[in-house]
């Protein structure tokens, strides 16, 4: 899978070489919630919890928090 890397603030790619490769064969299924990928459904449970309690690293000057869908 390749997919182009954008600066969303300034629509131009983030570096010379703005794509991000995976290698590999996804040999098992993948669960998707909102921005959370994993091939483990508790794993997905354990990061919209850490959302919800705002466990993840912030950007700096960034006291933005988006909510997590559906909650």
């Amino acid at each position: 899978m390749i997919s182009k890397v954008w600066d969303s603030f300034r629509g131009k790619p983030l570096t010379r070489f703005p794509y991000t490769v995976v290698r590999g064969g996804l040999s098992d299924a993948r669960h998707v919630y909102w921005n959370f990928v994993s091939s483990d459904p508790a794993s997905i449970e354990k990061a919209k919890r850490a959302w919800v309690n705002k466990d993840f690293i912030m950007m700096a000057n960034d006291n933005t928090q988006v909510p997590l869908p559906g909650s």
